[in-house]
């Protein structure tokens, strides 16, 4: 994970810090995780990150812009959600 340093120089403790069971940021990120295995790798869309973890619109967009300023999440150029390592296409014979 590449981590940003303050002007100071120091690295922020929200960057430091994992994710928590606990913590709705893990709910989002599993959420995201889980659906793109399930579907070939192709991204959940808000309204089934909500479903899936009970929260609510803004609660997941803010969770995905922390995970995103955390270097977890990232859009892609087709402004699809990204987790580097989760999912590798299946092989054709």
């Amino acid at each position: 994970m590449h981590l940003h340093k303050h002007e100071t120089g120091h690295v922020s403790p929200a960057q430091r810090r994992p994710l928590q069971a606990c913590c709705g940021q893990w709910a989002v990120w599993r959420a995201i995780v889980e659906y793109k295995c399930a579907h070939d790798g192709n991204s959940p869309t808000l309204a089934e990150i909500m479903r899936r973890t009970g929260l609510s619109k803004t609660t997941v967009a803010t969770h995905i812009l922390k995970l995103t300023e955390r270097g977890l999440v990232r859009r892609n150029e087709n402004n699809q959600l990204e987790i580097k390592g989760v999912y590798s296409p299946p092989v054709v014979d």
